[in-house]
């Protein structure tokens, strides 16, 4: 925490320029450091400002126009202070020259190359509440330890630019990046040759690329991350070097290209937990053999009929380490059997039996029910259940063969309180209702029973 009495930028100059907030920065660092604050207003700022240890700048939310997509000259650079002067230390390897307990926060900029060049960002320094529009990158951070990247935002295609609107190189050390979003850009965020690290409830939406990890990366955790439609990858892991341990926790993945791309290098142990969520991307995964857990693919619950088996969803092609899990309801001709869930591991199917008599057809009748034929030439069936009506509550799935004197029909689909999906019909109705009991009855109509003939078999499962 930097405490003392603030720095204004007007005390240093009439006008608010990058040299007069660089002799404001170089007054408070020949004092050890300090606050320097920038009127809330509209600048344009065409040199570049350095910022050394123990200076904290505040732009109260001003807007900043820089010196251009195309320009070379970075807006803001890490620097340190030497013999009366504040020196940028980009490229400089000694570890003295280290920015540490710096930070930048609270501004709008637009139209940069560099809107952050940072180098040895190190010890609490902090890049906190900005808003990029334009800028070729937003920031371009390398060799930073225990350092902060919190509510940044950056949008724009800044020209079509290829290279990442966010690059994160050499970082080491439980880095805080969170709550950083980018769009509309062809590559969101680059991370190189960086360890231990948390992106934490960031963003890469229309993007081509949203994330790339590259060279050497690892571990890497991904925490309650959302990445949407972003054109070619999600999430980019296609690289030659060492790549391992990047898990991704709690993320939602929707819309995009391929949803995750992973590497190919015997390294790679990419865990992608269950609590993930994909959905309508055109692949989920792509390289998944070195993916050893995976999350919740979204597939919409339906109903498989006669021998059918689940298949995996489109653009996912199953593993041999990967499992994937979905709601389907399983109905078979040959032995009437229901399952609420089927699991897939591997390639393999396993069926959820149904318990007792419940799941299983008969050869007359539906189990735990009774039936009766209406007479007369078109005649109802009632199916008076053993199940207590609760109109919020009673969840069935139901599979009939209904014959008459004309044909035989399949009906088979959903029951929600008073409420029926029916997936299959034939042409006839099915409605619910109650007996006097107040358990649940099926109503199938309209039959031909001129000869006495109509009977109705199958299953009904309360799940």
């Amino acid at each position: 925490m930097i405490s003392g009495a603030p720095y204004n930028v007007l005390d240093y100059g009439s006008t608010i320029t990058s040299a007069t907030i660089n002799a404001t920065i170089l007054a408070a660092a020949t004092n050890g450091g300090g606050k320097v604050v920038i009127p809330n207003g509209t600048y344009t700022l065409t040199s570049t400002i350095v910022i050394p240890s123990n200076v904290a700048l505040d732009f109260n939310w001003s807007d900043i126009t820089g010196p251009g997509i195309g320009n070379a000259t970075d807006l803001f650079q890490s620097g340190y202070y030497s013999s009366g002067a504040v020196i940028t230390n980009i490229g400089t390897a000694d570890l003295s020259h280290m920015t540490s307990n710096a930070s930048v926060s609270n501004a709008r900029i637009k139209n940069c190359g560099k809107a952050f060049n940072l180098f040895n960002w190190w010890h609490g320094s902090t890049i906190s509440n900005i808003f990029f529009t334009d800028c070729a990158t937003s920031v371009y951070s390398v060799s930073s330890y225990y350092s902060q990247y919190v509510n940044l935002f950056s949008q724009g295609t800044a020209n079509s630019t290829a290279n990442a609107a966010y690059y994160f190189g050499t970082f080491v050390n439980v880095e805080n990046i969170q709550s950083v979003f980018v769009t509309g850009r062809t590559l969101g965020f680059q991370l190189s040759n960086s360890n231990g690290l948390k992106l934490l409830n960031c963003s890469a939406e229309a993007c081509v690329t949203g994330i790339s990890v590259i060279n050497g990366c690892g571990p890497i955790q991904f925490d309650t991350c959302y990445i949407e439609g972003n054109t070619s990858y999600g999430i980019s892991m296609y690289t030659a070097g060492p790549l391992y341990n990047c898990t991704f926790n709690n993320c939602w993945f929707y819309l995009n290209g391929t949803a995750i791309l992973d590497a190919t290098n015997s390294y790679s142990n990419t865990i992608v937990n269950e609590n993930c969520y994909f959905s309508s991307n055109t692949n989920n995964y792509v390289n998944s053999d070195n993916i050893n857990s995976y999350g919740l693919v979204n597939v919409t619950p339906g109903v498989l009929t006669d021998t059918g088996l689940p298949v995996s969803p489109t653009g996912y092609t199953l593993g041999g380490k990967e499992r994937l899990n979905y709601d389907v309801v399983l109905n078979r001709s040959s032995d009437g059997l229901i399952a609420a869930r089927t699991k897939v591991y591997g390639t393999t199917v396993i069926p959820f039996q149904a318990e007792g008599d419940a799941g299983r057809g008969l050869t007359s009748g539906i189990p735990f029910t009774t039936n009766t034929v209406g007479s007369g030439g078109t005649a109802s069936i009632v199916i008076t259940t053993r199940i207590t009506a609760r109109t919020h509550s009673s969840l069935l799935v139901y599979n009939f063969t209904v014959t008459d004197n004309t044909s035989t029909y399949p009906m088979y689909g959903f029951i929600f309180g008073t409420t029926v999906n029916a997936v299959q019909s034939s042409g006839k109705t099915i409605t619910i209702g109650t007996d006097g009991n107040g358990q649940i009855q099926i109503t199938l109509s309209s039959f031909n029973n001129a000869s006495g003939g109509s009977s109705v078999t199958g299953v009904l499962r309360h799940m």
